[in-house]
């Protein structure tokens, strides 16, 4: 199951689609609570304005590479 998270940050708005939920569970996982985190507070770094609209999936792609080590592609 997958949901759509809707958070307000010091720019603007966020949502972030298709946002997957672990199987029994109404919460993201910690890990992808970690990367939506890291993802909102380098918006707030930027001085990133706005309405943003984004996929989980290209969200998790800055910080993740084909081989599955992490890194800030910044």
């Amino acid at each position: 199951m997958f949901i759509r998270i809707l958070r307000h940050y010091k720019g603007g708005t966020i949502t972030i689609s298709d946002v997957p939920l672990p199987k029994g569970n109404m919460e993201i996982s910690t890990e992808d609570r970690q990367v939506v985190d890291k993802y909102i507070r380098v918006l707030e770094e930027l001085n990133i304005f706005g309405d943003i609209e984004i996929t989980f999936a290209e969200v998790k792609s800055k910080y993740t590479t084909s081989r599955g080590a992490t890194y800030d592609k910044g």
